[in-house]
């Protein structure tokens, strides 16, 4: 385990003053490793005004955001050179979900998409119509958030099929659920006896956004994102697996410090008060000395 500090700085959804609140209490905290939580675009005018406020787009300050920015992590994005926007995206981490396709599961979503029959028995049963409403039978690739719903729903039916009475209660059917164990279409799905949080088998990236210093003849750049870090977790121990060197905003992989440097300040006593209580020190001594002799 590792001794954390944790604190959390607030913004508004109208930004506004909050964020200037959130970005002097960021400097004012002393601390260094942040994860952000915002979605694009909002992240130019959040970005611009950290840039500003001095706790984005330097090497003091180390910033990891949630996938709500997947736009920078896909690729294609771009930006003018030296503004504020590209100094705070380079070096930056992205964490998201790496949950590998499911071949089985892509094969069961296309054989829907092309049986009709099917798709009308799918109707019949949604008993809300207006579930339906922008409902694409067409369908597209599925996104992994896909697999982790239809995981959701095996297991709430797996709990049901394995509860030991046929008219079970809530508590029943939570124990159940908490002791499943199988392999899903998102990887293996097992829950924490204690929490009933899923405890394995969902794997997270860090990808790691690095600015491509060359302009185009548009003099924009553009990032490149490299897949960083995975972590497994698991019931026991959680699997790390470091795959590329993360490269931080001075541009190296040098892992910046945690803690802000140590100054040190001599607060001595000014040269003259320091003369009269170093006589008088002495004074006190041989008088005392006199006295012993005396």
């Amino acid at each position: 385990e590792m001794d954390l500090s944790v604190s959390l700085f607030e913004v508004q959804v109208t930004l506004g003053q909050s964020l200037h609140n959130a970005i002097a209490q960021i400097k004012a905290s002393e601390m260094r490793y942040f994860y952000g939580v915002f979605y694009f675009p909002m992240h130019e005018e959040i970005m611009t005004a950290a840039f500003n406020g001095g706790v984005m787009g330097n090497q003091d300050f180390v910033w990891t955001f949630s996938d709500g920015l997947a736009e920078i992590r896909s690729g294609g994005y771009t930006t003018e050179l030296d503004s504020p926007l590209a100094k705070t995206v380079n070096g930056i981490g992205i964490l998201t979900m790496d949950i590998p396709p499911n071949e089985l599961y892509n094969e069961a979503v296309d054989a829907f998409h092309e049986d009709v029959e099917l798709q009308e028995y799918f109707r019949s049963r949604v008993t809300d119509p207006d579930l339906l409403d922008g409902f694409d039978m067409t369908g597209t690739f599925p996104l992994f958030f896909a697999l982790l719903h239809y995981d959701a729903v095996m297991s709430l039916g797996l709990a049901a099929c394995e509860a030991e009475t046929a008219l079970f209660d809530a508590k029943e059917f939570y124990e159940t659920l908490k002791h499943l164990d199988f392999e899903g279409a998102s990887g293996r799905v097992q829950f924490d006896n204690n929490t009933g949080t899923r405890s394995a088998g969902i794997r997270f990236g860090i990808y790691n956004i690095v600015a491509n210093n060359v302009p185009n003849e548009e003099g924009l750049i553009t990032f490149t994102s490299t897949l960083s870090t995975t972590v497994d977790f698991a019931r026991v121990h959680n699997e790390v697996l470091e795959l590329e060197p993360f490269i931080f905003n001075p541009g190296t992989s040098e892992v910046p410090i945690s803690l802000p440097e140590i100054t040190m300040q001599e607060n001595k006593l000014a040269s003259g008060t320091q003369i009269v209580a170093w006589t008088v020190s002495g004074f006190i001594i041989l008088w005392s000395l006199w006295w012993a002799w005396w």
